[in-house]
């Protein structure tokens, strides 16, 4: 057992397996992604544990004592993606009589399954139009032949990709996303603005048997750039890579990629979901976490309806702002956040929104599976004795991201009727596409992470996103300057980040209080309570 996760670990990390000591703590050398990759690396070889058993066991011979002894956790049982839908199944046959209606052939739907709550807001939102419907993303192309070379390049990849062969139905008021066995995707070729396309592109209206999936060539003032555009209800930024990776393999290796197998599809994924996880017992969970928790720390009253944020501040940290091996980018991150909010309100128990990725199930392939599995969920952090420590503080945030894990599925914020208001939302982007420009048999495709620019409308006063670049990490702090003056917001960012090098530096030992009182931005504190 021990050999078999030294190896899993080995290929995640890129070590070889004597390299790993069986009392290596597997967050020393990586983080959370890693630990969704071994999840998903370990369930292709028949051992099933969660994110839970990890984070408790992060060694290699404290794991497989539990994964392989009488102590296995009840939530270690193999929970595998359903494998296709029966052509005679019902649903199937149902929604086929509703793709022919939308002139599609009933042949070509071969798979059904239910949207998921949160897919669904996004069928409302690309209805109306609303920016932040779909992705766009951006990646400037140089060489000969790069409209035949990239037209084949995607009709490959959406061959072995079904989320790129996805649409969406309606049936008696619920809907259903479809997999359809064949797709014709074309490269538009057009000229203009890369970034006005971009920002259409995630505006698109998209009926029910719509394309989801959008290619085009665009000639900006003589620059070339890909812009590939997906609907958000079947993808989201994790998926990115996945798809990134294929398309350059198609282009490398056409004959060789023709012959990998299909990946698999969101569908199967979230039938499993409805079929074996509670979403009203996880709304509930919700409801009993946030009970007393402060949840005004930006501002006083009701922050209107959803809109555009209208400003924006930018902020950049080193890379290795964490000194040491033992605390993760998001944890910090994440309790920074919190510290920044104690200061600004004054009080000692707050909650905020925070995204995370979604794949801390013990799935096969959950690693490998494009769909919309990130959540947003609400934090809260409670620091009632002023004299506990910065370490106390860190491993009191990592245990709530790892515990409350098991009930992001569905959230108070899928609950219409009773939805929590709170005022910020952290995005920490780690997992995202990290490729670099490459160059494939003359052709160059380089991603241009800077000209994107994901939107949406929102009734948070505080958008919090970082972004990892090379040797740093970019902050980008969008806001509605109705609800945070511009002063204040300022402050509030500035404050931050002398948070988070603070806790990257000082001693585990370092009593919360002493950075809550220090004077950091330029501003004192905005007392909420009154």
């Amino acid at each position: 057992m021990e050999e078999q996760l030294r190896q899993i670990w080995a290929d995640v990390l890129f070590l070889e397996p004597d390299e790993i000591e069986t009392d290596d703590n597997l967050f020393e050398w990586g983080d959370s992604i890693k630990a969704i990759r071994i999840i998903g690396r370990a369930a292709d070889h028949g051992l099933y544990f969660d994110i839970a058993t990890l984070y408790a066991n992060p060694t290699i011979g404290s794991l497989a004592a539990v994964v392989d002894g009488p102590e296995a956790s009840s939530s270690c049982r193999k929970i595998g993606i359903c494998k296709g839908t029966s052509a005679s199944d019902d649903l199937l046959q149902r929604v086929r009589r509703r793709i022919e209606d939308l002139g599609i052939p009933q042949s070509q739907a071969i798979r059904a399954a239910k949207l998921r709550e949160d897919q669904a807001e996004f069928v409302e939102m690309t209805a109306k139009g609303a920016i932040g419907a779909s992705s766009a993303f951006i990646y400037e192309v140089h060489g000969a032949d790069v409209a035949d070379k990239l037209q084949q390049a995607i009709e490959a990849v959406t061959a072995k990709h079904p989320v790129l062969r996805t649409t969406f139905v309606d049936l008696d008021g619920t809907y259903y996303q479809v997999l359809l066995a064949e797709a014709n995707p074309k490269l538009l070729v057009q000229s203009g603005p890369v970034q006005e396309y971009a920002q259409e592109a995630s505006m698109r209206v998209l009926a029910a048997g719509d394309a989801t999936a959008h290619f085009a060539l665009v000639d900006d003032d003589g620059t070339s750039f890909l812009v590939f555009s997906i609907f958000h209800c079947f993808f989201d930024g994790f998926s990115r890579p996945l798809v990134e990776q294929d398309l350059v393999a198609a282009l490398k290796s056409p004959n060789s990629f023709a012959q990998q197998a299909e990946r698999p599809w969101y569908g199967d994924f979230a039938k499993r979901l409805d079929a074996e996880l509670d979403d009203a017992s996880a709304r509930a969970f919700w409801r009993r976490y946030l009970e007393g928790a402060h949840v005004e720390t930006i501002h006083r009253g009701h922050p209107g309806a959803p809109r555009r944020f209208d400003q924006a501040l930018y902020e950049t940290v080193a890379a290795d702002v964490l000194q040491g091996g033992q605390i993760h980018l998001a944890t910090a991150i994440t309790a920074a956040w919190a510290l920044t909010l104690m200061r600004r309100s004054g009080f000692a128990d707050i909650a905020f929104t925070i995204l995370t990725l979604g794949r801390l199930y013990p799935y096969e392939g959950i690693d490998r599976l494009p769909g919309l599995l990130v959540k947003d969920r609400p934090f809260r952090l409670q620091v009632q004795d002023p004299e506990a420590t910065i370490e106390a503080v860190l491993r009191a945030v990592q245990q709530d991201l790892v515990s409350a894990g098991e009930f992001e599925h569905s959230t108070p914020f899928r609950d219409r009727d009773n939805r929590p208001l709170l005022q910020s939302y952290v995005n920490i982007k780690l997992g995202a596409s990290a490729m670099e420009p490459t160059c494939i048999d003359g052709l160059t495709l380089h991603p241009r992470r800077d000209l994107e620019r994901w939107e949406s409308e929102s009734q948070y006063a505080v958008y919090l996103e970082m972004k990892p670049l090379a040797g740093a990490n970019r902050f980008e702090m969008r806001y509605h300057s109705t609800l945070i003056g511009d002063a204040e917001a300022a402050a509030l960012l500035r404050d931050f980040v002398e948070l988070l090098r603070r806790l990257g530096s000082c001693s585990g030992s370092t009593a919360v209080a002493t950075l809550l009182e220090s004077s950091i931005g330029c501003q004192q504190p905005m007392d909420l309570r009154q």
